[in-house]
């Protein structure tokens, strides 16, 4: 019979980890770096660009459409009420289950615009090294550093705020949501 003995695991030797350690931020390249290097890095970042302002415009038209939904109700509920055409119970059960209502949708659609963010920027990382895979010019070994000693996520995100400084949207705030409402096919073709 085997007696159970604690297994410990095998440490690298200090002299080992430090140089490990420095040598590591010098081999690693820099987003700069990545984007000069790599078309496909760029490409990459246009795609989410484009792919997350169509998120931001779909949730955007949802959220308008529950709203004038409630105001289509409200309104109805006022002239109804004026009217005297329905018990003030009933009206008042009516604008509460679409208040009721309203809310619950608006809580279903945080939750997927919370999940298909999260997958969205999950699959950026896997996307930056197939692009590295294909068309890189950077040397062999730096590659293999940054693919192994590198979050590929943050590196994306890196990459995608120096491409953003270098591609500023010419829409922002009130006129791209008169857009998205007004267009919505322009956007679905973009």
């Amino acid at each position: 019979m085997r007696s159970l003995q604690p297994v410990t695991p095998q440490l690298r030797p200090a002299a080992a980890v430090s140089q490990i350690q420095a040598a590591a931020p010098l081999d690693l390249p820099t987003a700069p770096e990545l984007l000069e290097a790599s078309p496909a890095i760029q490409r990459l970042c246009e795609s989410y660009h484009r792919i997350h302002r169509h998120l931001v415009a779909r949730s955007r038209r949802q959220r308008l459409g529950i709203a004038a939904l409630v105001a289509g109700v409200g309104i109805g509920a006022i002239l109804l009420n004026h009217g005297s055409q329905i018990a003030p119970a009933t009206l008042s059960s009516m604008v509460l289950a679409v208040a009721a209502m309203s809310c619950v949708s608006l809580g279903l659609l945080a939750a997927l615009w919370v999940r298909d963010d999260h997958r969205l920027r999950d699959a950026q990382g896997e996307r930056l090294l197939r692009a590295l895979q294909f068309s890189c010019t950077l040397p062999e070994e730096r590659l293999t550093a940054f693919k192994r000693l590198s979050q590929p996520t943050a590196a994306f995100f890196d990459c995608y705020a120096i491409w953003r400084s270098d591609h500023p949207d010419r829409q922002t705030g009130i006129l791209a949501l008169l857009e998205s409402v007004l267009d919505p096919r322009r956007h679905a073709a973009a």
